[in-house]
């Protein structure tokens, strides 16, 4: 995009002016001394229309910058048409360059997409509608840990991670009760060895 044309429609201003005062801005000047001491560049511009000079332009660079990154993501995809490039190269807009690129904006990698991938959802579906508070709870415990030590190392995160964060508390309560007891005979072994010494 020519950034100083589309100013001069905007404004509605002489092309002298309008690139006089980039000129001015890019040599670092600033709105009260450009509105100030340099009216003759400017062509007597006040301090608003420079000031609204400076950040349209400041928009149009970074719409350029955005629509350049946006164009050569849909490129890398493969899913660049013609039409599509002219739809995003003639915009002027953030907002409707952003509607654009919506359906080609690549998705997150979140852990469950990386737990789905690793084909943990059939138990984590079965342990969110578990109703079964027995030991058979404990049993796909240990089948989810091991199913997703696997996943770990393919996909890069714990079973722990999966297994906690299942929402059914009647499904944790019969894995408390399965380790509570695992522990108390764990406890009766250990004490019946100190009392046979």
């Amino acid at each position: 995009m020519n950034i100083p044309e589309q100013l001069i429609k905007e404004f509605n201003l002489q092309p002298f002016q309008v690139l006089n005062t980039l000129a001015l801005f890019d040599e670092g000047g600033t709105v009260p001394f450009i509105a100030r001491y340099r009216k003759e560049m400017t062509g007597s511009l006040d301090e608003n229309q420079i000031r609204d000079l400076q950040h349209r332009s400041e928009y149009y660079k970074e719409l350029d910058e955005r629509r350049q990154t946006i164009l050569d993501s849909i490129r890398e995809q493969g899913k660049l048409t013609p039409e599509l490039e002219g739809k995003i190269t003639k915009t002027l807009s953030k907002t409707e360059i952003e509607d654009l690129y919506l359906p080609f904006k690549p998705k997150r990698i979140t852990r469950a997409i990386k737990a789905k991938e690793a084909g943990l959802e059939p138990l984590a579906t079965w342990l969110v509608e578990c109703t079964d508070t027995t030991g058979d709870v404990y049993q796909c415990r240990k089948r989810i840990r091991n199913a997703a030590k696997g996943a770990s190392r393919r996909h890069g995160y714990s079973g722990r991670t999966t297994f906690r964060q299942c929402r059914n508390p009647q499904a944790f309560a019969g894995i408390s009760r399965g380790r509570r007891a695992h522990g108390q005979q764990r406890q009766e072994r250990v004490q019946g060895t100190k009392n046979q010494i």
